[in-house]
């Protein structure tokens, strides 16, 4: 196979060199926890540059660690040549550690020249933000980029279900694991085209698979504060609603200016208002990205049953959060 030259009209952040002042974070949480929000603060940042959702870790069989061939890396690696040459101080699975995290660094450093409203000249963070993958996949993460620097978003996870059923229903999926379609397609006339007969937004089978991802994600974000350390920072989604700029401390934790001037922008141009065509916080529109810009918007649509349920895969997460103080929470 030949490989193309790429084209090099632009300038590439590699021009600037080994030396080019430009770290590296990742960004991580259960989907509809308030992520879409601060990432459009960070990219509004002239020196961060994030993408949305580079689903670089997935387990639709084209992550990052299946890019290599590694039966052919290893043959190389076998031989003579560059066992007792390049691979003489490099133990083969080091070497491929090395060779995985250098396509992702790559790629995110030549999307970052690319991007057209960044200077590559005063970049000096460049991110991903992956829900999910980032935390069910966080200890292969920190092995590819253990000086990295990991933010975790947390939501009170009954509203994080409210919003992904709403987001389920703007794409027109009905599939819930132990669910019949049909229910939540009902669910669906009821609440999203407001017909049809009144019926609940959630089922206990929806709560349980849907709470159950938002418990797992809670528990990646855990590990990565037990893997990345100092370099791991976790943000509320109810606090940074209760005031925007919250968003400083993200921008210390990533060591960029954090001052009024330059703060005032990142809030200023992504408010719920502007995000959502000029709604109010509170006025939803339920399959718009950004639905309602609220917290507790849960208890509008849980029942009893659906308490229960979310007792059971995730009440004890909502506790650990310091969402609820005991199991004995009700509506």
């Amino acid at each position: 196979m030949t490989i193309a030259a790429a084209p090099r009209s632009h300038k590439s952040l590699l021009d600037r060199g080994n030396d080019a002042p430009v770290g590296y974070f990742f960004f991580g949480a259960n989907r509809r926890s308030g992520t879409t929000w601060l990432t459009t603060m960070l990219n509004s940042h002239p020196e961060v540059m994030i993408k949305n959702e580079g689903w670089f870790l997935n387990d639709h069989k084209c992550s990052i660690e299946q890019w290599l061939d590694e039966k052919v890396f290893r043959t190389w690696a076998e031989r003579p040549e560059p066992k007792g040459g390049w691979l003489r101080d490099i133990p083969v699975e080091d070497a491929i550690t090395v060779v995985t995290r250098a396509m992702m660094e790559a790629l995110m450093r030549e999307a970052a020249a690319r991007t057209p409203w960044k200077s590559i000249n005063k970049l000096k963070m460049v991110g991903d933000k992956t829900t999910t993958y980032f935390c069910t996949k966080v200890e292969t993460l920190h092995r590819l980029f253990p000086e990295a620097r990991f933010i975790h978003m947390a939501r009170d996870g009954r509203d994080v279900i409210v919003s992904d059923m709403f987001l389920k229903f703007r794409y027109k999926d009905f599939k819930i694991p132990g669910q019949d379609p049909a229910v939540a397609e009902a669910a669906y006339r009821c609440h999203v085209l407001k017909e049809g007969e009144q019926v609940p937004l959630l089922t206990p089978a929806a709560v349980a698979h849907l709470g159950g991802t938002w418990a797992e994600s809670i528990a990646g974000g855990a590990r990565a504060r037990e893997l990345f350390g100092a370099r791991f920072l976790e943000v509320r989604y109810e606090d940074l609603l209760a005031d925007p700029w919250g968003v400083r401390a993200v921008f210390e934790f990533l060591g960029v200016a954090a001052d009024d001037a330059t703060l005032k922008p990142c809030i200023e141009r992504n408010t719920f208002e502007k995000q959502s065509g000029g709604r109010k916080p509170g006025e939803g529109d339920p399959t718009h990205p950004s639905r309602k810009g609220i917290a507790g918007d849960w208890r509008n649509h849980f029942t009893p049953e659906t308490v229960e349920a979310f007792k059971q895969v995730a009440g004890s997460c909502l506790i650990d959060l310091g969402y609820e103080q005991d199991e004995a929470w009700s509506l």
